[in-house]
């Protein structure tokens, strides 16, 4: 093995993989120029200089030098197939220059030197991806020059020099990669942690220092193995709100917590404005329909006081119009009442069949078709079947208020849904909107709470109510059942 300066040649090569980690700033120009110094000292050259290639391939740009190559100017660049070092780069092969051996290939390069120097290696480093640079190494006259058992020294090391400099272009690339990502990661507006497979915080950025975020139970509980959820998260103490969300990344994990207090509390007064307006529109809509009847026993009043004889006819207006009056009063009281289930297993398939029997003569009295399609696996679900049979009922009177004679309206049922549809007059999009909204409705009669009692109902077994409407093309009501409640 090769002996320099006390160190052999398996010492030295070992010492250009230390570099990095011996390199006080860690960048990749302080590991290239100990890397260009190191090898001066080795083979004892005068002038060392570095050439590496970058983006293109055809260039290879200064990298580091050392000595009398300070000189070269920081722009400098070899092109591959040019000149000594871009023609050794192309084929690379290492070429040793001096007085007593020239290339003839070379003599007339050789000679156009500024500072002709005693003797010179070309040392292509040759990685895996092919030529990825050159070490020129040099010494001034009157030196002894280079002989071949330093140009064959020069080719072993240059390999693991090239393997070297791979590495160390990795870490630099991953230390920039790095850098990127905790810049994002600080940055991030939410609260961001990095976690163990154990749920112990292994990085967390600066939202999420907070120390009321540290104090969540939700960091305390969560552990892998881990997989994708996301979670409403709240403090009682501070009134402060987020949306965890967590995503498994190998046996670790991130958790993203998106602070929504803010939002939550624009919802909240937004929700409150919105009882408000429903309160004031309630207030005008039972005045609304409480005033005709009112009007009418008043009416009749005034004739009776009027005209005593005439009591026995007036009288039964009043009735008439009293019994009116307690109708609304239930209907009022019926949506403003919590909904009360009463939970058992039932065969929707019967619930359908029986409120469609109980309705034919309507839809007979007035020429509308009644069509009914039931699923013949259609399972028992869970719920109540008194509140199934008012849901199925307004929606099919709808149908047929909406339908002219010769119509069609048709019901159905399958494991996962059931639907009501019509070829009525339909309604505009604004319309179809509103459909579910109380006291609003499209009939010179009524309320406009049926559909909104049918909703709270649908809402209450936890499935989805939804409409399609097109005016002149007739309505479409579907319900979802909740997937739970599906026996």
């Amino acid at each position: 093995m090769a002996q320099r300066g006390g160190r052999n040649e398996s010492d030295f090569i070992a010492s250009l993989f230390e570099v990095p980690c011996e390199s006080n700033s860690g960048s990749l120009e302080a590991y290239l120029a100990d890397i260009v110094s190191r090898c001066g000292d080795w083979f004892g050259a005068t002038s060392i200089s570095l050439f590496l290639t970058d983006q293109d391939p055809q260039k290879m740009q200064l990298a580091a030098s050392a000595g009398l190559a300070q000189g070269i100017p920081k722009d400098a660049c070899i092109e591959v197939g040019m000149g000594i070092a871009g023609i050794a780069a192309a084929d690379g092969k290492p070429r040793l220059i001096d007085d007593r051996n020239q290339a003839s290939e070379f003599r007339h390069l050789v000679g156009r030197a500024k500072n002709p120097v005693e003797s010179s290696m070309i040392v292509p480093l040759m990685a895996r991806v092919g030529c990825i640079g050159v070490l020129n190494l040099a010494r001034q006259k009157g030196l002894d020059g280079f002989v071949q058992v330093d140009l064959r020294l020069a080719k072993g090391v240059a390999g693991h020099l090239a393997l070297a400099i791979e590495n160390a272009r990795l870490v630099a690339n991953l230390q920039t990669e790095r850098a990127k990502f905790e810049s994002i990661f600080e940055g991030l507006g939410s609260a961001a942690f990095l976690l163990d497979e154990h749920g112990r915080i292994l990085e967390s950025n600066l939202a999420a220092r907070d120390p009321e975020i540290r104090q969540l139970s939700l960091l305390k509980e969560i552990s892998g193995p881990y997989s994708p959820k996301a979670l409403e998260v709240s403090d009682s103490n501070s009134g402060r709100s987020w949306i965890a969300t967590l995503n498994p990344i190998y046996q670790c994990a991130t958790l993203i917590l998106q602070e929504t207090t803010e939002y939550e509390k624009q919802r909240q007064e937004v929700s409150r404005l919105s009882r408000l307006a429903e309160i004031g529109q309630m207030t005008a809509a039972v005045a609304h329909e409480i005033r005709n009847p009112l009007t009418g026993i008043r009416s009749a009043a005034q004739m009776i006081k009027q005209a005593p004889e005439t009591a026995n006819e007036f009288a039964e207006i009043i009735v008439h119009e009293a019994i009116k009056l307690n109708d609304l009063c239930d209907e009022f009281l019926n949506f403003a009442r919590p909904v009360q289930l009463r939970r058992v297993r039932i065969h929707f398939a019967g619930v359908v069949q029986r409120v469609c029997n109980l309705l034919r003569p309507e839809f007979a009295a007035k020429g509308v078709a009644l069509d009914v399609q039931i699923d013949e696996e259609m399972p028992m679900i869970v719920g109540d079947p008194s509140g199934w049979e008012q849901v199925l009922t307004n929606l099919l009177i709808n149908a047929l208020q909406a339908t002219p004679a010769g119509g069609h309206v048709g019901v159905g049922a399958n494991p996962y849904r059931f639907w009501v549809e019509d070829d009525g007059q339909g309604m505009s999009e604004i319309e179809a909107e509103r459909a579910f909204s109380p006291f609003f409705t499209t009939k010179p009669q009524g309320t406009g709470l049926g559909l909104s009692v049918v909703k709270k109902f649908v809402d209450a077994h936890e499935g989805s109510i939804s409409v399609s409407s097109e005016p002149g093309k007739g309505t479409r009501f579907e319900v979802e059942f909740a997937k739970r409640r599906a026996a």
